[in-house]
This record gives C-alpha cells, structure tokens and sequence, in this order.
C-alpha cells in the first residue's frame, strides 16, 4: 500500500469499526450555486426543528382500527401506548436518528478501545488499545456533517462535509476530496441501528424509565448469552458465544424510538474474526445529545495539496 493509501486507511479506520446506531445520510454532492471555493469558510447553522402537536385519538376512533391498522401506526405512536415494554419496540417501530424528522440537527461522542492477543498482530487495530475518540456534528438541512476522530499517538483526523464538498484532515492539515470519498455515517453506524435491531430487543431485559440527553428513554440490558443469541440468529458464522464476558445497555428514546446511548463491553474469543481463537477485550460507549442545538459548520481554510500527504507520511 503507498503513503498516501495507508494515511487515508488511518483516517478511516475509526469510521470502518463502527458498528453503533443511527446517522445522518451523506450530504448530496451536487455543488450548490455560489458555494466557495476549497480554501473558503462556509458555514452551516442548523434552525429548531419544530414538532407539530398531534390530535388526541378518541376512544371510538382506537376502537375502530383494526389489527392490520395498528400494525402500520406510526413508531412513536406505538411506543408512547407501551412505555417501558421490549414489545412495543418491534421492526418498524424502533428507528434511526435520521428519520426523524423532529431532530434536525445532533451531536454524538464514541469511546471505542480494544486490546489483548486478538488485535495485536493487526496494526490499525492494535492501535486502538489506547481508545479512539470520535465526534460527530450533524445537520441534516441545509446538510452538513464534521466527524473528528482522535487516534491518540496517530494525532487527529477528520471530515467535513458541507455545501456538495468533502474535506479530509490528518495531523492539522486539509485536503479536498469528494463526496463520495467521505464516510457516510448511516452506513457505518448501521450494525446497532434501532431500526436493524427490530424484534432483537425483546431479547432484553428492561432495566427501567432513565431520562438521557433530556429525551426520555427506556433503558435496555443484555447478557453474554442474550448477544451471542441475537449475533447466532444473525450471522451463520458467529463467534459471540466464545465471549466470557459481556454486556450491552441500550437506552431508547420513547417518543422516537431511536438509540440515545449504548454501552458495550466484551472481553474473550471470537472478537476479531480474523482470529477468532485469541483473546481480546472491546469497549465502546455512544452518546447522542444537542439535539436541534444551532450548529456551526464550516468548510477548513488553508487547504493543502493532495500531494502533502506524500510528505505527511514520511514522518509516520
């Protein structure tokens, strides 16, 4: 792999492991008129979302549905009828943060650590036994999202996303790339994805009512073996059952039905598929929160040349 490959490789590395819920589609990359150039700051300020007041449901009118009705309710519908039941969070019901329309703008923090035999013969995973942090800024209209990844010794990496241009930072320097070169944090953040999880989270136990990021949530908690159950139904080739310890805690928002926070810790085989036979350790907590907060986005100033990350890599 060149430099410049393996620099960019870095900068992805974080996004690629995430398996954590919900996001923000990738802005579209169709340049909007007037947008600046590479090197001019642009910004993006997300308006409060405003939720429009439904009408109360009379008794005639709950009467009056039949069963296949109730079925195709609306999510949030259904989880305010159920506060605190697994049931009510059946597939179409539970969703991801980007459909809801109520939210139009978040930020999220992500604490990811894994260690141990398992990962050490993986370099990029190797270098996540100290943790990487990451932080997204999401605004979904106008569009625009800014994912800065800490990698601890490796310095800081980042994307921005705004106005039909991407940009990739390493180390305190910038590159334009494009849209399609960025991550799209839908897509790497659909392995825990509310909406994916469906019929999987009557699977586990309800801890309580817990009010997280000022949303109201339902508080979710799983064993090793409630995992290794909800990965074997999912995976033909699932190692979840080697872990000799575990633990997810979910916390959904009621009205939504999107996840607020998730926290989950594994240690034993079977966490790197690549070595399913060595022992290893992973952590990793998310945290939605700001929702509908004004949020500033601004495209990088002082671009560099694609050709610096040649020179960036001489001093890795």
């Amino acid at each position: 792999m060149t430099k410049r490959g393996t620099l960019l490789v870095l900068m992805m590395v974080a996004m690629l492991l995430l398996a954590a819920c919900g996001g923000s589609n990738t802005p579209a990359t169709d340049s909007n008129e007037g947008a600046g150039d590479g090197d001019q700051a642009a910004t993006t300020r997300a308006p409060k979302a405003t939720t429009e007041s439904s009408d109360d449901s009379t008794a005639d009118d709950a009467a009056a549905e039949d069963s296949s009705t109730a079925d195709e309710s609306d999510g949030d519908e259904a989880m305010t009828d159920a506060l605190g039941s697994a049931d009510a969070f059946t597939t179409g019901q539970a969703r991801s943060i980007d459909e809801v329309d109520e939210i139009n703008s978040y930020r999220a923090d992500i604490n990811i650590k894994m260690g141990g035999e398992a990962f050490e013969d993986d370099e990029m995973m190797a270098m996540m036994a100290d943790g990487i942090v990451m932080k997204l800024e999401v605004v979904k209209d106008p569009e625009a999202q800014h994912i800065e990844i800490d990698l601890g010794p490796m310095g800081t990496a980042g994307f921005i996303v705004i106005e039909g241009k991407a940009y990739s930072g390493l180390a305190g320097q910038w590159f334009e790339t494009t849209p399609d070169d960025a991550p799209d944090v839908s897509e790497l953040t659909a392995g825990l994805d509310a909406d994916e999880m469906g019929d999987d989270l009557n699977k586990l136990e309800v801890v309580g009512d817990e009010k997280i990021s000022g949303r109201d949530t339902v508080h979710y908690r799983g064993d090793k073996d409630v995992m290794a159950a909800i990965a074997a139904e999912n995976s033909d080739d699932s190692e979840m059952s080697q872990l000799e310890e575990g633990q997810i805690d979910l916390w959904i928002d009621k009205e939504e039905g999107f996840i607020v926070r998730l926290i989950f810790e594994g240690s034993g085989t079977g966490l790197n598929e690549d070595a399913p036979e060595l022992e290893g350790s992973i952590s990793l907590e998310m945290d939605y929160y700001d929702f509908n907060e004004d949020i500033t986005i601004e495209a990088p100033d002082n671009l560099a040349s694609i050709e610096g990350l040649d020179d960036l890599g001489d001093d890795l």
